[in-house]
């Protein structure tokens, strides 16, 4: 008798829900909400005032800076250095301390984290 082999396969498809994308000029001095439900208010070529306690290196606009501050402790604004109008790779600048925005450039755009920061603590 000669052996058999029986190969199957599944596939299993998933949709993830694209992240929120925003432009400047035209959500200059609007509160914006990213993927994490993140509320954020955003100043087109505005700086944040505070100092940088870290940065991150992005690929393609602004937008990424919004998850990369979700996801650094501690992060209550950020400022996004590149391309004008926040288009193109660049640097997101982290901010650990409240900000407030400042006139800048068209290669920056500022975000305040308005949404409360998680806890880090919990109660026994």
């Amino acid at each position: 008798m000669a052996a058999t082999s029986t190969t199957s396969s599944s596939s299993t498809s998933f949709s993830v829900p694209p992240a929120p994308t925003y432009a400047c000029p035209a959500n200059n001095g609007q509160t914006v909400t990213d993927l994490s439900t993140v509320q954020y208010s955003l100043g087109c070529g505005e700086d944040t005032t505070m100092g940088a306690y870290g940065s991150s290196h992005v690929q393609n606009s602004f937008d990424e800076c919004f998850a990369l501050c979700d996801n650094f402790p501690g992060c209550m604004a950020f400022t996004y250095e590149g391309g004008n109008n926040g288009v193109g790779a660049g640097v997101c600048f982290f901010k650990n301390q409240p900000a407030s925005l400042i006139s800048g450039n068209a290669g920056l755009v500022g975000a305040i984290r308005l949404s409360p920061m998680p806890s880090s603590t919990s109660s026994a």
